[in-house]
């Protein structure tokens, strides 16, 4: 198991040292790394350095942090107005405001109503009989 791992190790090493050999062919920076080496990595990690700190920067000045909202704090009395919540999905007329009648109007029928179609039928009748199942399999 530990051949496997120093093997695998190994052709990591050899990867990485073929694919920066060549890169440096195709840039010509060969010839700089063979003649000074020394000079070439401090080069490299003045760059590397240099690059790091100009992202950092970037980050902190120009990047704007999110804004996290206070949230309000009501105290509520026993006696105070109803305060709904905001919903998407209520209509502020229907929930605060609606009159009940005996009789829908050709308008509430149109606008609240849907006729159910077979499909609607025969799928409330499959999920009601799975429902009955699982009432009688669970009794005893």
């Amino acid at each position: 198991m530990i051949d496997r791992v120093k093997q695998v190790f190994r052709a990591f090493q050899d990867f990485i040292a073929n694919l920066t050999y060549s890169i440096l062919q195709k840039t010509g920076l060969d010839v700089f790394y063979k003649k000074y080496p020394k000079r070439f990595f401090t080069v490299l990690s003045i760059i590397l350095v240099a690059l790091f700190l100009s992202v950092t920067v970037y980050g902190k000045v120009f990047i704007k942090k999110a804004v996290i909202p206070q949230r309000e704090i009501y105290n509520f009395d026993l006696d105070q107005d109803l305060l709904p919540p905001a919903e998407p999905l209520f209509r502020e007329e229907y929930y605060l405001s609606r009159e009940q009648k005996e009789k829908w109007s050709d308008e509430d029928i149109q606008e609240w109503f849907t006729i159910p179609n077979e499909y609607m039928i025969e799928k409330l009748h499959d999920d009601n009989t799975r429902l009955i199942q699982g009432i009688m399999e669970g009794s005893p």
